[in-house]
């Protein structure tokens, strides 16, 4: 593949003046495309009405703000004036931040994974004036390339066909039947099977799946590219928790200790500026998974000596940057990383301090001073587009985060942290007369939270990992606030997702038209599905309030997943984690004290 950068588009490709319907929106993903010449329309009433109106199909491009091949092809396509008069003129487009609407982004994406086999953003999907998915991809080139088609090309041959076919009425089942078909694949129901809860031997298949798919030498498992996910730990230290004699229960925890030494030296993990980022606040998302500094630059700001050693050359030798770059050209197809490195750590402070017979304190000594450059090097540059939007379930992860490191470490300041993110959910995100939550809200102009014009009720995960968050923080702080906070959040969870028939949680509420399929995952990816944390949850919950229509509804869940649990536990780690949990609880201490 060639190493340039593809040619650009046709015609003109600076960003209208003029603003579309997306600058009435908060979301910054959505405010990146207000100025593109598309006339794009958020998710809504109004967008679907002008294609029925129109009989015209939608075009659905999800992505969100951090989204790098989101980024390319909105330079590419939707700033490039050809391309928008095609859109305009064809479709309706609509465009969704996948972190506001993930219910839509399950359910579509669903549908492209299945029909094309390839997944990830930005989505880009056509939908008939009724919802119904009939085609579409991930990103598009603005030429034929890549092994895909152009996405002008695309664009004229979709519209074409919708224009032959106007008087086909289409029948909107068949593509959802053929929807639900694909997400319900691995779930059992009371309606069919006759099912019960797996025998924890599944946690012992689960863990000999891991340790075949474990890549031995750089961490993680199957194939690169390897994201990682917190929920494959939490089960293999569980599983580790376990069984700690047995060779099953050592490999687990060599596996784990392994892949996050690796993340650790790895060019995921901020080299330059460490895990945080203090001057930028609390609120401010991460610059970027990694760094890349060209080879000159390094050589130009590293050029002082430490005893006999160049320091550039050890950070070098350390760091494994090359004169050419460390990225392999079948890894940089557009060619975007030539002559550039990404910062990961190759060898030890030992072997380094070896490699040129100095002690490892100077070896830390330099890399120290070295790394102090490049950071005040990249205080420089232009600081990325922050997005500002608070998620509920991303706030009950860093609550969680937050106490069990408090707890651990014995350090009131992180439980207290978590207790600040409580405050604040339940002040910004809780609906208290209701008892509520809503997805996502906003950091404003002027520092204040604002919330979504067209406010979103909280999904699963935003139930889910909140509980899973309050249940951590109850048990670092032994404060009975939070539990009853998280009994009644329950208690809302499954009057809005619980289905008898289905026995398991659906992703989002019903009463969205919108919506013609209500999702129930069974799959833990970067983040555990909403399903697994809730088994979790109610087993604890369950054992703590001494309820057993609780611990009832983790078994029905369990049940319900068992296939899966059973053939393909690594698809469900985090509620094989469960698993564990509901053979195994933890044993409870009670300490009562009373006058004599």
């Amino acid at each position: 593949m060639s190493e340039s950068t593809p040619a650009a588009t046709s015609g003109n490709s600076a960003k209208c003046q003029k603003k579309n319907r997306l600058a009435l929106e908060k979301s910054p993903y959505l405010l990146q495309h207000a100025t593109n010449p598309v006339e794009w329309y958020p998710w809504g009433d109004e967008a679907f009405e002008k294609a029925k109106k129109e009989n015209k199909l939608i075009f659905l491009s999800i992505g969100y703000s951090t989204c790098h091949w989101c980024h390319v092809m909105e330079k590419e396509s939707f700033e490039d004036n050809v391309t928008a008069e095609i859109m305009n003129k064809h479709f309706v487009n609509i465009k969704v931040d996948r972190e506001e609407r993930p219910d839509l982004d399950r359910i579509y994406m669903s549908f492209i994974q299945a029909t094309v086999c390839e997944g990830g953003w930005p989505m880009s999907i056509f939908l008939t004036p009724n919802l119904d998915p009939v085609g579409g991809g991930t990103y598009f080139p603005p030429e034929d390339g890549y092994g895909k088609r152009s996405f002008k090309s695309l664009l004229l041959g979709i519209s074409m066909w919708w224009q032959e076919r106007k008087d086909f009425v289409v029948d909107s089942k068949q593509s959802f039947n053929f929807l639900e078909t694909i997400l319900r694949s691995g779930v059992s129901s009371k309606s069919n099977d006759v099912i019960s809860v797996p025998h924890d031997t599944s946690a012992l298949k689960c863990m000999l799946l891991y340790a075949q798919y474990y890549d031995g030498e750089f961490g993680g498992f199957m194939f690169a590219p390897k994201f990682p996910q917190p929920s494959n730990f939490n089960f293999l230290f569980h599983f580790y928790s376990r069984k700690k004699t047995s060779p099953e229960g050592k490999k687990a925890l060599e596996m784990c200790l392994h892949s996050l030494k690796k993340i650790a030296y790895g060019g995921i993990h901020d080299h330059v500026n460490g895990d945080s980022y203090p001057e930028q606040g609390a609120k401010e998302k991460r610059e970027g998974a990694f760094c890349v500094w060209e080879y000159s630059e390094l050589e130009s700001l590293i050029s002082f000596d430490k005893g006999d050693v160049s320091a550039f050359q050890l950070f070098c030798h350390h760091f494994g940057v090359k004169k050419n770059g460390n990225i392999n050209l079948e890894d940089d197809p557009r060619g975007e990383f030539i002559q550039k490195n990404i910062l990961c750590c190759f060898g030890s402070y030992e072997e380094t301090a070896a490699e040129f017979d100095i002690s490892v304190s100077e070896v830390k000594e330099i890399l120290r001073e070295c790394l102090q450059i490049l950071h005040q090097e990249r205080q420089k540059r232009p600081r990325p587009i922050t997005d500002t939007k608070m998620v509920t379930s991303w706030q009950g992860l860093t609550i969680s985060a937050y106490a069990k490191a408090g707890f651990a470490l014995k350090e009131e300041k992180y439980i207290d942290r978590a207790i600040l993110a409580a405050n604040f959910v339940k002040k910004f995100l809780y609906d208290e007369e209701s008892k509520t939550l809503w997805r996502c809200c906003y950091n404003g102009d002027n520092n204040e939270v604002v919330q979504i014009n067209r406010p979103i009720i909280g999904f699963l995960d935003d139930y889910a990992f909140l509980i899973r968050g309050l249940l951590d923080l109850y048990e670092a702080s032994l404060d009975t606030d939070w539990l009853q906070w998280a009994e009644a959040l329950q208690e809302t969870q499954d009057r809005l997702f619980w289905d008898v028939e289905e026995m398991g949680y659906f992703t989002s509420p019903s009463g969205d038209p919108s919506v013609k399929i209500r999702v129930k995952e069974a799959h833990d990816a970067a983040e555990p599905c909403g399903n697994s944390v809730s088994v979790h949850n109610l087993l604890k919950l369950a054992a703590y309030l001494d309820r057993k229509d609780l611990r009832s509804k983790a078994e029905e869940t369990l049940a319900t997943f068992s296939k899966t649990l059973k053939y393909n536990g690594i698809a469900l780690p985090e509620m094989m984690s469960s698993l564990l949990l509901y053979h195994n609880p933890p044993t409870q201490v009670l300490i009562s004290s009373c006058r004599c």
